[in-house]
């Protein structure tokens, strides 16, 4: 089974330090990547969420060990997470199995541009014989960021522009307080149990 938090960074506008204090070093350490203010405080916060709910299963915050995959995936010894932010919405993943988790607001783009250069044969064309060209394009889109966050092999160019060997991957179309639509998919091995909630 895949539980998925979802959280909403405008809640804490302004208040960073609030969600900076008691995070552990390597959190911190880890969040400061990302340098633009509003992608720093939307990491602090997913980290915020993921360690709230490990301690509600039993985990000590402070006892995790923390480690970077070579593919620059986080990893804790003995769970298994995925963390996804965009927009105004978190998106935390604990799972069973390995998981990887994508959400992305959507925005109006050149969709016909980037599936070209983004999608495989098959892929293009779903795209292409779609009525909702923008709905299509995040399916696919969030689905392909899932899977190879989940399988953990990095995200290249190369990578990307093959079809996906599979499409039965968690979907589900969101909406945040301000009207905002979203685009959230969660790939694992059991994607038929995902329980998406609000934290």
């Amino acid at each position: 089974m895949t539980q998925v938090f979802l959280s909403e960074v405008n809640r804490y506008d302004g208040r960073v330090s609030q969600l900076e204090e008691g995070l552990p070093s390597w959190v911190l350490e880890h969040c400061k990547n990302h340098q633009e203010p509003h992608e720093y405080q939307s990491s602090l916060l997913a980290w915020n969420v993921l360690l709230l709910v490990l301690e509600k299963q039993g985990f000590n915050p402070k006892k995790l060990e923390f480690t970077i995959t070579a593919q620059n995936k986080p990893k804790i010894k003995g769970v298994e997470f995925n963390i996804s932010h965009s927009g105004d919405i978190v998106a935390v993943a604990l799972s069973t199995s390995e998981v990887g988790i994508d959400i992305q607001r959507e925005e109006e783009k050149d969709f016909d541009h980037l599936s070209v250069h983004l999608f495989g044969e098959n892929e293009l064309k779903q795209y292409q014989m779609s009525e909702d060209k923008k709905k299509c394009f995040y399916e696919i889109w969030t689905k392909k960021e899932a899977f190879h966050k989940h399988v953990g092999d990095g995200i290249d160019m190369s990578k990307i522009k093959r079809d996906l060997p599979y499409q039965e991957i968690f979907t589900e179309r969101l909406q945040d307080r301000f009207g905002f639509d979203y685009t959230l998919s969660v790939d694992c091995i059991d994607n038929e149990r995902v329980i998406v909630s609000i934290i």
